[in-house]
């Protein structure tokens, strides 16, 4: 019975540091719907500065911005977008403590439909939400 509570104990701490138990702050999705508004105004430059450096490992921030205004330039100017929140996981007590957002975007643009994944990263000492990972699929990648 001790047994069984002190597992009990750990397990609940376990589950402090990291998990499912934080909320997505604003800062994570303003991040999102900025990069959307730039994308609007055709600024793949822009948008780059919203990625970290930890977003440019592979591909490169010039890799990046190929990838990007290729994209772009199939599926058209960005028409309509909407926003899900994925999954939500904060960790804390290490060099990258803050909380990690994943959304999923519906947009439209005028040629194609794409999905876009963002995970974005809100660092607890309050600096600036950036984004640290995307990915844009769309049928029109193939269709042409």
């Amino acid at each position: 019975m001790r047994n069984a509570f002190i597992l009990a104990i750990l397990l609940c701490l376990s589950t402090v540091g990291c998990g499912r138990l934080a909320e997505s702050p604003p800062e994570s999705r303003a991040v999102v719907d900025q990069y959307f508004e730039v994308i609007r105004s055709g600024s793949a430059t822009e948008a780059a500065n919203l990625v970290s450096a930890e977003g440019f490992v592979k591909p490169s921030r010039e890799e990046w911005l190929t990838i990007v205004d290729k994209a772009h330039a199939k599926l058209g100017p960005l028409k309509t977008y909407t926003v899900s929140i994925d999954n939500v996981t904060n960790f804390s007590g290490t060099s990258k403590s803050g909380i990690y957002t994943s959304f999923r975007c519906e947009a439209q643009y005028e040629k194609y439909s794409a999905v876009e994944l963002f995970r974005v990263f809100q660092p607890a000492s309050g600096g600036a939400a950036q984004i640290v990972a995307h990915n844009i699929n769309s049928p029109g990648f193939v269709a042409e």
